[in-house]
């Protein structure tokens, strides 16, 4: 009896498996139902990262925490916009190490646009 293929790849590459549930099931593993909030908490967060550097940038910072805000502002809109090309590629390999990478980047951003934008002590 010949096995039936999908006519693409990625028919099969998000489908139930008894490895791999259903988001929707009770059974399948928290992680795995995180992944409906991952976009909207991303959305949030991004936001948020925005709205930081905003504040900083409004607060007439030294030159270098001026940099570090807009390119903190700048690399979370461009992880969005990595997250939603992975998302729509269906998640390959090169497309995840690049929304990792820009991931790393954010948040190196946003620990060094603290410290410089941390008041000074005498």
């Amino acid at each position: 009896m010949p096995i039936a293929r999908p006519s693409s790849p990625s028919a099969t590459r998000y489908s139930p498996t008894p490895e791999c549930p259903r988001i929707s099931s009770s059974a399948s593993h928290f992680l795995i139902r995180l992944r409906i909030l991952h976009p909207a908490l991303a959305i949030l967060a991004a936001a948020y990262f925005a709205f930081a550097a905003i504040s900083v940038l409004r607060s007439q910072p030294r030159p270098v925490a001026a940099r570090l805000a807009t390119a903190a502002m700048t690399l979370a809109l461009a992880q969005l916009a990595a997250g939603a090309i992975n998302m729509a590629l269906l998640a390959p390999i090169a497309m995840q190490l690049v929304y990792l990478l820009l991931a790393d980047l954010v948040w190196i951003t946003f620990v060094l646009l603290n410290v410089e934008a941390a008041p000074r002590q005498a």
